[in-house]
């Protein structure tokens, strides 16, 4: 009987213990965050792998590089894109990467990620 007493009472201070709310946690920053009820986020890390396409016209690739550069502003803006940048030469055709935030779904990257 003193074994059970004794295994009741450590079970019921370890849920006592792991009940515990952070004092620090504020609800209305975490909603305003998009985070869930622990203020943990999810991201999306995209990696950006240089393409077949091998066009030498000076005028086009601007082009598309400043069409390139203004959608990330937009999702920059619509605090979807945190992180945006080049990775340097390496032997995977690695060429950048973007951290997606407030995303709720793979299917929403890859359809973001189309534009």
């Amino acid at each position: 009987m003193k074994k059970l007493i004794t295994i009741c009472c450590i079970t019921f201070s370890v849920g006592l213990f792991a009940q515990k709310i952070n004092p620090n946690y504020d609800e209305a920053l975490a909603k305003e965050l998009k985070s869930d009820n622990y203020g943990m986020k999810s991201y999306f890390l995209v990696i950006l792998k240089t393409g077949t396409n091998s066009t030498s016209d000076k005028k086009y690739i601007a082009e598309k590089f400043e069409g390139h550069m203004d959608n990330m502003a937009r999702l920059v803006e619509d605090k979807k894109l945190v992180v945006a940048g080049p990775i340097g030469k390496n032997d995977k055709n690695y060429r950048g990467i973007f951290i997606l935030q407030n995303i709720d779904s793979l299917e929403e990257a890859i359809k973001l990620l189309a534009t």
